[in-house]
């Protein structure tokens, strides 16, 4: 069983030195990108030589990040408005049904994420999370009994073919995580109680193997020819497709299992951890009582709960799960369990001494139980005492809870479209500023080219991510500030730049016609009712053009 033992506490004679105290974990290599546009600005500006071209590249930037902001945050108005539906005390509208609002909202807000380079949590993200442990080690239950998922499940339900939902976490059909970008965390001190708890639990598993062994061998000794048989019948798995498997990064990992695995008398000394974290986490959601709470008030929606995070543990990353109840972890247990095995031996053995004393045959069972009254109080005491201890440790684990959504909470509700807007604009902006000036200064000609030379130049600044060429290339292709020889995007195509100088005049041109063009946002949409013959949009002379209204109203 000795190689089996995760821990040093099994004998062995390697030298605990050469043992390993950290472990690395696989992480999907994200399209967002964590560094600030003032300095991917001055890391661009630096390659060029010519101070005029410094001043044209400034330029260019500035009015591309006005005309992005503008388009994200006519956008990122529809879609609060959509939320301010779902807001507390919100009212229905009275147009169309619940139902077909709490799709769009989801449908416009999953979009928006994905633009802003938010990705849903993995299976194996979650797996992760709850096979590994950090500084809580809590046990947490999570209730999804007591959350309204329908409008969640018919949002994945409607995504079922799409590629990117085909490794989607289960948890995802109740409340929708959304997170982006990797950072590591650390922690130092003795860990005391949570060393112990890994020492039980190093334990049980010894138990559990030991068990898992005499079971397979009865099963081999009784059943043997069935199992035999059964093996004709077993369907293998198919190959992973290596092809559509995401890239991923290594970050390293160091546990309280891993450290007392290298060595055990880490125990009476500090240790320092360290653990992935996702450094932005978003989750949607809506609970029972939030239904219920509608349901008592005439016209009024259930309310749709947004909540953000920021450097979550991935070992702690179900923390932020809404309708957590911590359990009681394995050192409680043991507590309780010592506590009612002594209790139990002491009344015992207190019995049978009084038993061996007594000599009189007048004695019954009445002055038996007054002999032992003592020791039965002293008992009951410890065990209310026990149980007291037990319920204050579960309100502690609830405050630690607490504090830690505390500490980590950023915007949340109609507040966090703000931060949305801004961060969407922002990786707009990176993406596109990096396509076009890498095009800009004529060094690649090819999509793979252009991906291959942004990633570079990222990892020289200490951001390892996959940049996402192909929708930096679709929005400067459809402001016509590059150009392609082939009908779409695609591997194959030539890419040509337009110079930097024209560039700018471009970005004027569409400044001057943003409000009239025709695949604008209609202002009056939102407002008046389409398919009434009687109302037509009013005109303010001229500033908005006959053609644009009719496309958008006909008569």
């Amino acid at each position: 069983l000795s190689p089996s033992l995760p821990l040093s506490l099994s004998l062995s004679w390697e030298d605990p030195m050469k043992r390993r105290q950290s472990e690395n974990v696989a992480v999907v290599l994200e399209n967002y990108i964590s560094l600030s546009s003032d300095v991917l600005m001055r890391n661009l500006l630096h390659r060029l030589t010519e101070e005029k071209d410094k001043m044209r590249m400034i330029d260019f930037v500035y009015r591309i990040e006005q005309l992005y902001r503008v388009r994200v945050n006519l956008c990122n108005m529809n879609l609060r408005k959509l939320f301010e539906a779902f807001s507390l005390g919100s009212v229905c509208r009275g147009t169309g049904t619940v139902q077909a609002d709490e799709d769009e909202f989801l449908e416009r807000m999953h979009c928006t994420m994905i633009k802003s380079n938010y990705m849903l949590v993995t299976e194996d993200e979650h797996l992760d999370a709850q096979r590994a442990e950090y500084q809580s080690c809590l046990d947490l239950e999570f209730r999804t009994e007591r959350l309204d998922s329908s409008f969640i499940r018919r949002f994945i339900q409607r995504h079922s073919d799409d590629v990117t939902f085909r490794n989607v976490a289960q948890l995802n059909e109740h409340v929708l995580v959304y997170h982006r970008g990797v950072g590591v965390d650390y922690a130092e001190g003795f860990f005391f109680v949570q060393k112990l708890d890994t020492i039980l639990a190093h334990l049980m598993e010894v138990v559990g193997t030991v068990l898992h062994f005499v079971l397979c061998f009865f099963m081999l000794w009784r059943y043997g020819q069935y199992l035999r048989n059964l093996r004709e019948y077993t369907v293998e798995d198919p190959p992973p497709d290596v092809a559509s498997a995401p890239k991923t990064r290594t970050v390293q990992r160091k546990t309280i299992r891993s450290i007392l695995n290298a060595s055990i008398w880490k125990f009476f000394s500090k240790v320092r951890l360290q653990e992935p974290t996702f450094k932005e986490v978003v989750i949607i959601y809506r609970t029972i009582d939030d239904c219920k709470e509608a349901a008592l008030r005439p016209n009024r929606v259930p309310r749709i709960h947004i909540k953000s995070f920021g450097d979550i543990p991935h070992a702690d990353f179900e923390i932020v799960l809404p309708e957590q109840r911590p359990r009681t972890r394995i050192f409680d247990m043991m507590k309780l369990a010592v506590a009612v095995l002594v209790g139990v031996i002491t009344v015992l053995v207190k019995l049978l001494q009084y038993q061996q004393k007594s000599t009189d045959a007048d004695d019954d069972l009445t002055d038996q139980l007054v002999a032992i009254a003592p020791v039965l109080v002293g008992v009951v005491s410890y065990a209310v005492k026990i149980i007291i201890q037990f319920r204050a440790q579960m309100t502690r684990y609830q405050y630690l809870i607490t504090e830690f959504l505390y500490t980590k909470a950023k915007d949340n509700g109609i507040g966090f479209f703000a931060f949305l807007m801004e961060t969407t604009c922002l990786q707009e902006l990176k993406e596109a500023m990096l396509a076009y000036f890498f095009l800009w200064q004529g060094s690649s000609e090819s999509q793979d080219e252009l991906d291959g030379e942004c990633e570079v130049f990222l990892e020289s600044l200490g951001e390892k991510v996959d940049f996402e060429v192909d929708d930096a290339l679709n929005k400067l292709i459809a402001d016509g500030l590059v150009s392609i020889d082939t009908p779409v995007l695609n591997a194959f195509s030539t890419l040509r730049c337009m110079p930097i100088s024209r560039a700018i005049t471009r970005i004027d041109q569409l400044w001057r016609t943003f409000f009239s063009a025709k695949n604008a946002e209609c202002p009056y949409c939102t407002y008046l009712a389409l398919g009434h013959e009687n109302v037509t949009p009013p005109s303010d002379d001229g500033i908005i053009e006959d053609d644009h209204m009719a496309s958008h109203h006909p008569p």
